[in-house]
């Protein structure tokens, strides 16, 4: 998990369009977001990658429009609001749900 501070770093570069930026962003949550997609729509699923893809490319797009002061201490929202795994939840298939875990 990356700082906030980092996180807004990430979120500047994005905005002005550097690579770095998106690798630095990839690298961060990509193997988090695999896993998360994965659970939703099982670990077999050819529609993995895509919704990985999928996610990563909105969380992308979506840092032009951040407002970290809207996310700030005291806003009432967590840093998870932004996070690329809840827009894996948005970008799973219609119709998928988390897999009950097996003890």
């Amino acid at each position: 998990m990356l700082d906030e501070q980092h996180e807004r770093r990430i979120a500047h570069g994005l905005r002005d369009g550097k690579t770095d930026a998106w690798q630095a962003l990839y690298d961060a949550y990509a193997e988090r977001v695999w896993r998360g997609v994965a659970r939703l729509l099982g670990p077999h699923s050819t529609d993995v990658a895509d919704v990985v893809q999928e996610t990563m490319m909105a969380a992308a797009r979506s840092a032009a429009t951040f407002d970290a002061a809207r996310f700030g201490p005291g806003s009432g929202a967590s840093r998870t609001t932004m996070s690329p795994c809840t827009c894996a939840n948005k970008n799973a298939a219609p119709g998928s749900r988390p897999r009950a875990k097996h003890n």
